[in-house]
């Protein structure tokens, strides 16, 4: 029998605090299949986005990366979801432009983006 294989797409939050500059620092992974996303993770140690902008509302971001994570994985339509969140936050959170996989476990592949990207 042939292995599963999922076919996904991932995506990176980014913390931009200067559009104008171009600088960011990723703080969130998200996997997302057919029926929305399988899986959001966001990191852990916010001293990176703290390096780049001491000014940055840590609480804020980590109450984004909570209801993200809940709102994503919920049965939702994703797609109006993402869009939302590609119009607000005055660009200071941005979504990288996805980018397709095929895995055949895609709770470890999210694990691995996780740990590259973040």
């Amino acid at each position: 029998m042939a292995p599963y294989s999922a076919r996904c797409e991932y995506f990176v939050f980014r913390y931009v605090p200067n559009p104008i500059k171009e600088e960011f620092v990723n703080i969130g992974v998200a996997v997302l299949g057919s029926k929305g996303a399988i899986s959001v993770k966001f990191t852990k140690d916010w001293s990176r986005v703290k390096r780049l902008d001491p000014a940055a509302d840590i609480e804020m971001l980590k109450a984004f990366a909570a209801e993200a994570s809940v709102r994503l994985t919920s049965p939702v339509d994703c797609e109006a979801l993402l869009r939302w969140m590609e119009e607000s936050f005055s660009n200071a959170i941005q979504l990288s432009p996805r980018k397709a996989l095929v895995t055949d476990d895609p709770a470890t592949e999210s694990q691995r983006l996780a740990e590259m990207y973040l």
